[in-house]
């Protein structure tokens, strides 16, 4: 890549250096007209004066890197349960929030049923509580009818019920939610890199292997470790031109986007990334 040094030594440096020409009168010959008496010549000098300016040096060097995904993720599953369906496979393209693969888990419907009927008889419970504090209301209207504390009661009544018919619906939710964990979809969109089960496997949230890999590599970041000693450089219109083995001849083309500020206390390098906007080689 071609970088220009941003030394401070170097910018600002402005000399004016000045030669100094001084040109007379020399007799050449015995027959030149001599000066009349009294008469004063002049002698005329001449500085020539340039600016010695200061211009940023280019300096081309070669270093290693790196081309990585623009987006790498593994896909673990986050409740135990077996694989139902598999939907994808290596070097499938996917998009993002499509369905990768589906996972079976019994007693997660049980837990969905019971849940449901928790929810249905607690609601019903809040219901008859609530029209019998209406009843109740209707009826203070008349004085001696319904004594106080009895409508207190009443309200209190309808209020515990509440709560537990908002607890009730939350862990409802909470269910079915764990419940949509059976179905694995794509972060986003790229390519299947990895599949590690097959239909009838088991798997557990706490799996150490993930179930697939998805990398976006439609287009590319370039990593590049540089040295300590260029690090206070500056790359040539912020772009850099990177070849590849594999493709020999061929050159292509990154801008730079990051750079990681610090320096990796083994390799004393700071990393530094440039994004390909071309498609993959």
């Amino acid at each position: 890549m071609t970088i220009k040094n941003r030394s401070n030594n170097m910018k600002g440096i402005k000399h004016i250096a000045a030669i100094l020409f001084i040109t007379g009168a020399v007799s050449c010959n015995q027959s030149a007209k001599q000066p009349a008496k009294g008469e004063v010549k002049t002698a005329i000098d001449s500085v020539a004066v340039f600016i010695l300016q200061s211009t940023a040096l280019d300096k081309t060097i070669s270093l290693p890197g790196e081309l990585l995904p623009n987006e790498k993720v593994q896909v673990y599953g986050k409740v135990n349960g077996y694989v139902k369906k598999i939907l994808v496979d290596i070097g499938s393209p996917v998009k993002q929030g499509q369905v990768i693969a589906i996972l079976d888990a019994p007693e997660m419907q049980s837990k969905i049923a019971e849940s449901k009927q928790r929810l249905a008889s607690v609601k019903a419970k809040w219901t008859s509580s609530t029209d019998v504090f209406k009843r109740l209301t209707e009826a203070s209207k008349s004085d001696g009818v319904i004594a106080p504390t009895d409508l207190e009661k009443a309200k209190n009544q309808v209020a515990s019920d509440e709560a537990l018919l908002q607890a009730a619906q939350s862990e409802l939710s909470a269910v079915q939610q764990t419940a949509g964990y059976l179905t694995l979809r794509a972060p986003f969109a790229g390519t299947v890199t990895k599949r590690n089960v097959d239909a009838g496997a088991y798997v557990g949230k706490t799996g150490e292997m993930p179930l697939f890999e998805i990398e976006d590599n439609r287009s590319l970041r370039l990593r590049i470790s540089v040295p300590e000693a260029m690090t206070g450089t500056k790359v040539k219109d912020e772009k850099v031109q990177f070849s590849i083995k594999a493709i020999p001849g061929k050159k292509y083309e990154g801008k730079l986007t990051r750079q990681s500020g610090s320096l990796d206390v083994n390799t004393r390098s700071e990393v530094w990334e440039f994004f390909d906007y071309q498609q993959r080689p």
